[in-house]
């Protein structure tokens, strides 16, 4: 994309025919990207976020850099303006509450100011009030690219509001999760294509209240440099860990997950993801997450196989907060939230070993990378269950405040099913 890109702009500002073929050879890349994303086989698709935002912005270029004749659109103008509308909701509906893009992938995540610049012209060139809203304003480049003609266009667009709702994006395997009070996970369905890639398969992020709680930890540097070997690893994300080892690469699997929402009447809803025989060493793995009465958050892992094995489930949270380990229940500090994570057991069964550690630590380190070279110190918890044989169903809840009634119910292994009591009312949830 960034070839395509200075192709393009090169294309613009020489003359005669290698002006020609500057554009011509752009523009070329740039359909055959548009190609993988939505035609090609899935194994093509660009599913990043950071990709997404770098493929909206070559179409937005070649958008405003191409001439209109006579005022009216040709039929390839109007074909880059579908697929630049198409490629924005993609990057729109994996949007958190807060209007950052989740750090999946081997990439930083874009700035915001350039996802904000792209609804901004977008808002213009599609005539759509809700790209207005998300840019917020009419910045620098909107301005430099469009002038006084499109800072009016925006300006005259009407009002239109933006919430982060459920959206199961099967495009780019991100999917999002919503409940109705600013809480939003947004979910990788994505395994990863090779053991240099981020091994980042079913990893999440969660925002309570607007505010990031569960975060991926990011891209610290390029992908061949060896201090991104942490931020790359299955040990930086929010995954479940077999036998210390994330999931093998998809090699000749499916690359997009089978998705499922489920919607229950006591006001629930869940996501599950299932990649047929996605493997760990000797067993196969399905995940799904539920929010329950709009604020409480669930993941859940099954496990099927042979063997003995052990298996630990990872969270990592935003800078701000600090872990505290007590008997069955972690509690998760910041400034101005805290919350619990509780283990899902029955009654009588042996909880998982909780362990928290923060920063360079020896034994597990955690950081959190939003920019190329930039990390912060973050803390993360580790669920550790060790010594079972499959099949296993393990998972914990994510919960504001500390004053939580939990009453472990039954579990049912082999149908991949679990239930429980919280605050008096019962919860029967199945991965099956």
């Amino acid at each position: 994309m960034d070839s395509a890109r200075a192709l393009l702009l090169a294309g613009r500002f020489f003359e005669g025919q290698e002006a020609n073929e500057l554009w011509t050879a752009g523009r070329q890349i740039l359909l055959d990207e548009i190609e993988n994303h939505f035609v090609a086989d899935a194994s093509r698709a660009v599913s990043r976020p950071a990709s997404l935002v770098n493929l909206a912005q070559a179409v937005m270029e070649y958008l405003v850099f191409t001439p209109k004749y006579d005022g009216e659109d040709d039929d390839e103008r109007r074909f880059f303006k579908e697929k630049f509308r198409d490629i924005l909701n993609s990057i729109e509906s994996i949007l958190l509450p807060d209007r950052s893009l989740p750090l999946f992938g081997p990439a930083p995540e874009s700035p915001v100011d350039d996802v904000a610049a792209l609804f901004a012209i977008a808002a213009v060139l599609l005539n759509e009030p809700l790209w207005k809203n998300l840019a917020g304003k009419f910045g620098v480049l909107p301005y430099m690219l469009l002038g006084e003609s499109g800072k009016t266009a925006f300006d005259n667009l009407p009002e239109a509001q933006w919430s982060a709702g459920t959206v199961l994006n099967t495009q780019c395997e991100i999917c999002r999760l919503s409940s109705s009070v600013g809480s939003a996970m947004v979910v990788n369905g994505r395994l990863p294509r090779s053991r240099q890639d981020h091994q980042d398969g079913l990893t999440y992020e969660l925002a309570i209240r607007g505010q990031r709680v569960v975060v991926d930890s990011g891209a610290y540097a390029a992908g061949d440099d060896a201090r991104e070997k942490y931020f790359s690893s299955p040990r930086a994300h929010n995954v479940l860990l077999v036998d210390g080892k994330g999931p093998r690469p998809k090699g000749s699997l499916p690359s997009r997950p089978s998705a499922k929402l489920s919607e229950h009447p006591d006001i629930s809803m869940g996501l599950r993801l299932v990649h047929q025989g996605l493997p760990f060493p000797g067993v196969t793995h399905r995940r799904a997450w539920w929010h329950l009465d709009e604020e409480t958050w669930v993941i859940l892992d099954r496990l099927v196989g042979k063997g003995s094995h052990s298996a630990t489930s990872l969270i990592h949270f935003y800078p701000t907060f600090e872990i505290e380990v007590r008997d069955n229940v972690s509690v998760v500090r910041s400034h101005s939230l805290t919350l619990s994570v509780i283990p899902l057991i029955t009654p009588g069964q042996t909880p998982p070993i909780m362990v928290a550690t923060r920063g360079d630590h020896p034994d597990f380190q955690s950081w959190y990378a939003p920019e190329s070279g930039m990390k912060f110190a973050s803390s993360v918890l580790r669920l550790e269950w060790r010594e079972f044989s499959p099949p296993f169903v393990g998972g914990y809840l994510i919960i504001p405040g500390t004053e939580v009634s939990f009453e472990p119910g039954e579990m049912d292994a082999r149908a991949g099913s679990i239930s429980f009591r919280l605050g008096g009312k019962l919860h029967e949830l199945s991965l099956g």
